[in-house]
């Protein structure tokens, strides 16, 4: 039977996901900080064959024979290092923010500068008026 770990105050938080997700041939085991131990997440390594979390509760990875893969829930891994890692490992992280970063800024850059959301807000009360094309030309400086 396969074994994943869900480790770390933030992965624990998805794992009813990796329960819907994975068939039931996995066992999933889980080491919450605000309930376990460190030396509970050295036994619980021992069993898996793929980890997902974050930084590890112990100064050293263990040595875990079974361990096939360190997933990282998310895009930082800058706690991990191929000199802290178990050789031979494959470590994963998580991409495809960058989308969503980039609109967000652009949104609050427009919000800044021209008072997106109340454009917004009248466009959806009003539609394309007077009003509307007022703003846009008195936004973007248009004579």
């Amino acid at each position: 039977m396969p074994t994943a770990l869900i480790q770390g105050r933030i992965a624990v938080q998805y794992e009813h996901l990796l329960r819907k997700e994975l068939n039931d041939d996995w066992k999933i085991l889980v080491w919450d900080p605000s309930s376990n131990e460190p030396d509970e997440f050295v036994a619980m390594a021992l069993e898996a064959d793929a980890i997902i979390g974050g930084r590890i509760p112990t100064s050293n990875w263990p040595n875990i024979p079974k361990l096939k893969l360190f997933q990282i829930p998310w895009t930082g891994h800058d706690f991990c290092s191929p000199e802290t890692m178990p050789s031979g490992i494959p470590v994963c992280n998580c991409y495809e923010h960058e989308t969503t970063i980039a609109e967000f800024v652009l949104c609050a850059m427009l919000e800044t500068k021209i008072g997106l959301r109340g454009i917004d807000e009248r466009f959806r009360a009003k539609g394309v008026g007077r009003q509307t094309a007022r703003v846009r030309a008195l936004s973007w400086g248009n004579p």
